[in-house]
This record gives structure tokens, C-alpha cells and sequence, in this order.
């Protein structure tokens, strides 16, 4: 994301690391130069856009919410959501150390597909 963020505790809590938003002032005149400006840095974007994939599946996926629901209930995670907080972890560290298990990821692929019948093509 490029612009301004809320100064706020939940803003922090949520996306509180390097470059999750790329700052920009608020209602810049000069948004193209800033544009054209990050575009001739992009190692600084591969590693925003690297940082904000790991940070995504550490923090966003449906099974922190989740989790989050169960604890506050005092109930435990069943198997299945376990195994995807994990997966999702190993996801981030593969990511993060550059050396993707093509396999592994595969087969979580083929095991997150919900429905493997919908040609997603149909509805473009």
C-alpha cells in the first residue's frame, strides 16, 4: 500500500512492520514523482512485497481469527486448525529464508482447494 496510516495501537498491532505501507504524505501534488521514484527502487519493493506476504500469513489468515474466537470460548483448536497455523508458519519461513519445498506446498495446495469442481474462469 502507498499513502498514510492511522497512528493507532490496532494499526501497529496489524500491520506494524518496515514498509507495510509505503509512506507518502497525505494529498501529495507530486504522486507520479513518488511513483517513479519507487519504481527505480525496486529491491526496497521486492522486500516490502516479500515482508508483507510472511507478516500476511503470520498475522491475516482466517485461522488467527479463529483461534483468536476459540481461546476467548476457553476452547481448544481442533487438528485441522492446527495443522494450517503450522503450515501457514512453515509457508513464512520458507518464504523468508528464499527456499520454497515445491512438494510440501503442492500438496497443501491440493489440500486448501475447497472446490476443486469450480472453474474460477467461468466467472471472470
Amino acid at each position: 500500500m502507498i499513502g498514510d496510516h492511522p497512528e493507532t495501537k490496532a494499526f501497529e498491532e496489524n500491520f506494524g512492520w518496515s514498509d507495510s505501507v509505503i509512506r507518502t504524505p497525505f494529498d501529495s501534488p507530486n504522486f507520479a514523482d513518488i511513483l517513479a521514484e519507487l519504481d527505480s527502487k525496486q529491491a526496497r519493493i521486492a522486500e516490502a512485497r516479500k515482508n508483507n506476504i510472511i507478516q500476511s500469513l503470520l498475522r491475516h489468515d482466517w485461522a488467527y481469527r479463529w483461534s483468536t474466537i476459540l481461546n476467548m470460548a476457553g476452547l481448544k483448536p481442533n487438528a485441522a486448525l492446527t495443522d494450517r497455523l503450522e503450515y501457514l508458519k512453515k509457508l513464512a519461513e520458507n518464504i523468508k529464508s528464499d527456499s520454497i519445498d515445491e512438494a510440501w506446498l503442492s500438496d497443501i495446495e491440493y489440500k486448501d482447494n475447497i472446490f476443486p469442481d469450480i472453474d474460477y474462469r467461468v466467472h471472470q
